[in-house]
């Protein structure tokens, strides 16, 4: 009876013990992500209320596992971008082509059924200064996208296809920016492969912990993923367009500005091509 009781308390302990390390996982979180917006600036923080008021969500139209896949476009974009730009414009387009592309192939191969095969086109917005990357991410997953297959130690080969697209294709030489970009953007290729478990948020958050990404950065990205690309066809490009707009007539600093930008002509586009959209 006595190692009955025993067994039990044990029992007990463990229960409590579960309990208290998933409360503290969630208090760590939380505490997190509200540090993380204490660090934005009164700029910040307007075009953020400026941003909350588009597109509220309103439908879930969107399957989720094909958000995700499109937010971790919009993530490898915007980490990829802030990592290039220390080499000015060229490295920014480098590192969001490769960052986004590859985490878009390493999320739809992660995530079981994502429910969709790509092959859209998507809409462009001349107003967004970077509207070809998302021309550029297309096109690298319509090459890249049919008979993909990696059977572990992926990250490499994703990064390399990167580099083979934007020589190609791009004009540019990514070599010399290879030791700055791969380590940043390996870093996303990480996060985003364990999508089924995680969340975009959640991966914005942990970039921002680890210095990849900034405050603003995550925030509006967040937003993107959460409002706009929750919402369907008929309303997804409009609200794309107005979101890039506020963003262009923010007052938030011209690096941060343009990292979310390239992540949001990306995510436009990664719209058209995982849903299959014109």
């Amino acid at each position: 009876m006595k190692t009955v009781k025993i067994a039990l308390a044990s029992l007990m302990l463990l229960a409590i013990a579960i309990v208290y390390s998933c409360q503290k996982d969630n208090t760590n979180t939380l505490r997190s992500k509200t540090e993380t917006l204490s660090l934005l600036t009164p700029a910040e923080q307007s075009l953020l209320n400026k941003l909350e008021s588009i597109a509220p969500v309103k439908s879930r139209a969107m399957d989720e596992k094909t958000k995700k896949v499109i937010g971790a476009d919009c993530t490898g974009a915007v980490e990829g971008a802030a990592a290039g730009s220390i080499f000015g414009p060229w490295g920014a387009a480098i590192g969001a082509v490769i960052g986004a592309a590859g985490a878009s192939l390493t999320a739809s191969a992660a995530i079981a059924n994502p429910g969709t095969t790509g092959g859209g086109i998507g809409q462009g917005n001349p107003a967004n200064p970077f509207d070809d990357l998302g021309v550029h991410h297309n096109a690298y997953l319509t090459i890249n996208v049919p008979g993909y297959a990696c059977n572990g130690g992926c990250n490499p080969l994703v990064y390399g296809l990167g580099e083979t697209y934007v020589s190609a294709n791009m004009g540019l030489d990514p070599t010399p920016y290879h030791p700055v970009l791969f380590p940043a953007i390996n870093e996303v290729y990480d996060l985003v492969n364990n999508l089924e478990n995680t969340d975009i948020p959640e991966i914005l958050n942990q970039l921002v912990q680890s210095g990849r990404i900034t405050p603003v950065q995550a925030a509006t990205t967040t937003l993107y993923y959460n409002n706009v690309l929750s919402q369907p066809e008929e309303t997804f490009y409009a609200a794309s367009v107005q979101f890039e707009n506020e963003v262009m007539n923010s007052g938030i600093g011209e690096e941060d500005k343009n990292a979310i930008l390239a992540g949001l002509a990306v995510g436009r586009y990664s719209y058209g091509f995982w849903t299959g959209g014109n």
